[in-house]
């Protein structure tokens, strides 16, 4: 059998375990990375410098029409429509513009007392006296609220809004019918939402909607374009700041020494969520499409790649000690949030949002802990990794 017969027989990043530990999923394959996935059939990349090329260079690209026919290629055209996150220069950097104003520092930070009063209000309903999930109480209803205020949504749709994010998290893997049912009923019932939003005659000034209204009046975006771009954007930033969240929680309630110093105020939260985001990074892949020049071997132009963030950040070029989660170091390098021209646009809210969230956490529950009688459980959602139970006990408030 030839090498690349070997790795056509890889792993499958959509495979729940994927998901639940992509570090050790990996670190059982028989064969040497790249990987062949063949059930999404394409690549999946590990090391630091191939993932880090695949993310910056224009080697590799995101609109899906340059991609090979294959199952994976038909569910994200019928899933992303035709939102920036799915599209190359000069379209991508043209919606970017309109929605850049959303994420300057200023208008970031303007966001803190908001997100302030969000953790404040759950955090008043969380229970004392036993055992909660903090994921379902604290993390992802912290996460959508704050996520519907920047992109203008009514905040009384929270329980709608969770659930369609929920379900169109699920779209770019493998689903059973009832699955992919649940997920064109949610997409249809968001789009229907949107399109009443964009159609207000006074959409909530400062937000996603209000930009995206103004650039469809004047001709800049189309309007499959904003609607597509909208639900991109409550599904990103929602899930992916959600896990950011809970990762960092466990973490420290998983490493007395780190929370020590957390507590103590020897680290701050910032520090707690940079190293997050390096040792267990809310994504654990993203996509790309190999161009005409990609220069990685048994690849061909068409076919899909997926560099695998959480083994890039693992590697010893980036940090010392990778395998080891340490709040305390000087200077923490990674990729979670992409790299060069497709840095994540929306990175410095989910900075702020965890930090906050983590902050108001342990100043309401400084002695919080993991509940010993209670397993928490990593989700299965595709590409994403976080919890879907983090059961924790805050034994009185502070």
């Amino acid at each position: 059998m030839s090498e690349l017969e070997q790795r056509r027989n890889g792993p499958a990043w959509a495979d729940p375990e994927f998901s639940r530990c992509p570090i050790d999923y990996l670190a059982r394959q028989a064969v040497p990375a790249p990987y062949y996935d063949p059930v999404n059939q394409g690549w999946i990349v590990t090391d630091y410098e191939t993932v880090k090329h695949a993310l910056t260079s224009s080697s590799y690209v995101k609109d899906v029409s340059n991609a090979a026919p294959c199952p994976y290629t038909t569910r994200q055209k019928e899933a992303t429509g035709q939102s920036f996150i799915f599209m190359d220069d000069p379209d991508r950097g043209r919606i970017r513009r309109i929605l850049a104003p959303l994420f300057t520092p200023r208008r970031v930070q303007q966001l803190a007392p908001i997100i302030e009063g969000i953790c404040s209000a759950l955090l008043d309903h969380a229970p004392t006296d036993r055992a909660f999930n903090l994921a379902d109480a604290y993390c992802r209803p912290l996460s959508v609220l704050t996520i519907a205020t920047i992109l203008g949504f009514d905040e009384d749709r929270q329980a709608d809004l969770l659930a369609w994010s929920e379900d169109l998290e699920r779209e770019f893997g493998p689903q059973h019918p009832e699955a992919q049912n649940r997920s064109r009923a949610s997409h249809l019932a968001l789009v229907n939402y949107l399109d009443a939003l964009l159609g207000q005659q006074r959409p909530p000034e400062g937000t996603a909607v209000a930009f995206l209204a103004e650039a469809l009046l004047n001709r800049s975006v189309t309007y499959e374009e904003a609607l597509s771009t909208l639900v991109a954007l409550l599904v990103a930033g929602n899930v992916s700041t959600s896990d950011l969240l809970s990762n960092a929680v466990y973490n420290l309630l998983s490493h007395p020494k780190q929370l020590h110093a957390y507590l103590k105020g020897q680290v701050s939260a910032a520090q707690v969520i940079e190293e997050t985001l390096r040792y267990d990074p809310p994504l654990t892949v993203v996509d790309r499409i190999a161009g005409l020049d990609a220069p990685l071997p048994f690849v061909t132009p068409g076919e899909w790649v997926w560099p695998c963030l959480s083994t890039a950040n693992r590697s010893p070029q980036l940090n010392d000690n990778p395998d080891r989660f340490n709040v305390t170091r000087d200077r923490v390098r990674h990729l979670s949030f992409g790299a060069g021209s497709r840095l994540c646009l929306g990175a410095p809210l989910a900075r702020l949002e965890a930090q906050i969230g983590l902050d108001m956490l342990f100043r309401r529950f400084p002695a919080l802990v993991l509940s010993p009688s209670d397993e928490s459980v990593r989700h299965d959602k595709p590409s994403f990794h976080g919890f879907a139970k983090l059961w924790v006990i805050g034994q009185g408030a502070g």
